[in-house]
């Protein structure tokens, strides 16, 4: 059945024009790009070259519904150069999708990644699967979604939180949407948290917004890129804020921005040579885990609440599951390099993430 659809340009300008009032921040860097790994704990090795990508199959249902979607994954690459320990990161929510795409994923193959010669396990990789429509009114709303979008909007700017909970609930609920819609619902979810002083939330949705393709103007990525710049510092997920920068250096609009973002990140690297201990706010939502990037490589976990239950940490070269322990400090290999800490327990657990910056 054909899908009645409306144009959403009027609609991009309006979401644009609130999003930048409400989200526009004061921090700011250099158009020099930083290294996330801060140099001194940078290692070189060769790293995996594809050989066979097989391409996910469009889900049967999804295509009727005309309906898109897209998924990010985390996996390893070992040493023969197939594909393990698949986990699903941000997702637009179709689990018919993710499964295809998972399914794809173990097909990949590498020729595996090399240090001194010798193959090694790639363990922190990630990959977005996009699942497009061909059809260019795909990039277009329906008039259901339009008016529920409106009202929430609406509800939103005039402090009605219970309401506008409401309309989102109920977009949500839409199941033959495309990933135009998907970030509208995002950017609505991301107001209202913003409106209610929620950091975690904002960011989260964030992240699950696809920047990818022409979805959004230039004007909002730079926007959006700037607010979880400001996010990630504010909440000292210091790796991620380093590549946030670096793909803000390399926006055609961000020039003028970038000196003041030097200075923060002028200061994290003082932080980080002081070898100071920073504290992670951890809450688990709409997914197994919660994860955070380390810089340093001490790390203990406190404040607990709710069940947590594994530790899964990911690093260049290495993959360790730890049983999780309250009252337990972590010290990993000073070898290890970029190691992504994956904290798994039950929807919803809330702890604090203790990382010591410098190596131990």
């Amino acid at each position: 059945m054909p899908r009645n659809s409306t144009n959403n340009g009027c609609l991009m300008k309006h979401t644009y024009s609130i999003i930048a009032a409400a989200l526009l921040m004061s921090v700011s860097a250099s158009s020099q790009a930083y290294d996330v790994e801060l140099s001194k704990h940078i290692e070189t090795i060769t790293l995996p070259e594809p050989i066979k990508r097989i391409p996910p199959r469009y889900p049967i249902q999804a295509a009727r519904e005309s309906r898109e979607g897209w998924a990010k994954f985390s996996f390893i690459i070992e040493k023969d150069g197939s594909v393990s320990n698949i986990v699903v990161g941000e997702t637009s929510g179709s689990r018919d999708m993710t499964r295809e795409g998972i399914r794809a994923l173990k097909q990949w193959k590498y020729e595996p990644a090399m240090i001194d010669g010798k193959p090694v396990q790639q363990c922190n990789n990630t990959v977005q699967l996009d699942f497009r429509m061909s059809d260019n009114s795909r990039r277009s709303v329906s008039k259901r979604f339009r008016s529920r979008y409106k009202k929430a909007m609406k509800a939103i700017q005039n402090n009605k939180f219970e309401e506008a909970n409401t309309h989102l609930a109920a977009i949500k609920q839409f199941k033959n949407t495309n990933i135009t819609e998907h970030n509208y619902y995002q950017l609505a979810s991301l107001l209202l948290s913003e409106k209610l002083g929620n950091k975690q939330q904002q960011l989260h949705h964030i992240y699950q917004i696809s920047h990818r393709g022409d979805y959004l103007n230039n004007e909002l990525k730079l926007t959006l890129l700037q607010k979880k710049f400001a996010l990630e510092v504010d909440s000292n997920k210091l790796f991620n804020a380093f590549n946030t920068y670096n793909q803000l250096a390399k926006h055609p609009l961000a020039d003028t921005y970038l000196p003041k973002y030097q200075k923060v990140l002028d200061k994290i690297k003082h932080h980080i040579d002081q070898g100071d201990t920073i504290s992670i706010q951890g809450n688990i939502l709409d997914s197994e885990y919660w994860s955070h990037t380390l810089i340093g490589n001490q790390f203990s976990i406190s404040d607990i609440e709710g069940n947590l239950t594994t530790l899964d940490v990911r690093c260049k070269t290495k993959h360790h599951k730890y049983t999780f322990e309250a009252n337990n400090t972590w010290t990993l290999p000073e070898s290890w390099k970029n190691c992504r800490v994956l904290v798994y327990g039950e929807d919803n657990a809330k702890f604090t993430l203790l990382e010591q910056l410098a190596k131990t």
